[in-house]
């Protein structure tokens, strides 16, 4: 986490850059892109108590934090020599460890619902003229934002990369509970099954 940040204001200029060019209809900017794609990962657990709680408004533990996981102001972090360093817009990314990401056929019908949902806008595009034929070119792809967007929520972490890789877990027992050291013990087993296997 801390190299990505290092070097943000270096990836802001190149993708201002670039951002004529290859994103310029995009509901994104490079950087803000970049930023979600690879935010840092959190792991979730909460107890059965804790979810029960949350499901009164209709909400997950999980989509009931997620609001308070992009950051519009800024944040300093320390590194290991505790060097503060300051973070603008940070976005975290939060994951049920409870819940199967879905099977790759699903996924893949996933990913064509993205796709089929997201319909050209003609009213965008430009008349390019060669020789007798006239080219209608879009300059917007909404289908591939929507496919992109889709492939990473969807992405799961391998053995070879560090993109969705849990950098920390979150434990939620409810204070009613009438044994929480157990039940973050239980957890916390839990956790490094799902992790390791």
């Amino acid at each position: 986490m801390y190299s990505f940040f290092k070097f943000s204001p270096y990836l802001r200029t190149i993708s201002d850059s670039f951002s004529g060019q290859t994103m310029a209809q995009c509901r994104q900017s490079a950087s803000e892109f970049i930023r979600d794609a690879y935010s840092p990962m959190v792991a979730v657990l909460a107890s059965q108590d804790a979810e029960r709680i949350c499901h009164k408004n209709n909400l997950s533990f999980t989509e009931l934090i997620q609001p308070f996981c992009r950051l519009s102001a800024e944040a300093q972090i320390r590194d290991p020599n505790n060097t503060p360093h300051t973070l603008n817009h940070l976005s975290i990314g939060v994951r049920d460890l409870n819940v199967a990401p879905p099977n790759p056929a699903m996924a893949r019908k996933l990913m064509s619902q993205a796709v089929a949902s997201c319909q050209p806008d003609t009213s965008r595009d430009n008349v390019l003229t060669v020789g007798d034929y006239d080219l209608q070119l879009s300059v917007w792809t909404p289908w591939y934002e929507a496919y992109r967007d889709c492939f990473f929520s969807l992405a799961q972490s391998s053995d070879h990369e560090f993109l969705k890789h849990y950098l920390a877990s979150l434990f939620v027992v409810s204070s009613q509970h009438a044994e929480p050291m157990e039940q973050f013990a239980r957890m916390t087993s839990q956790q490094f099954t799902v992790t390791a296997g």
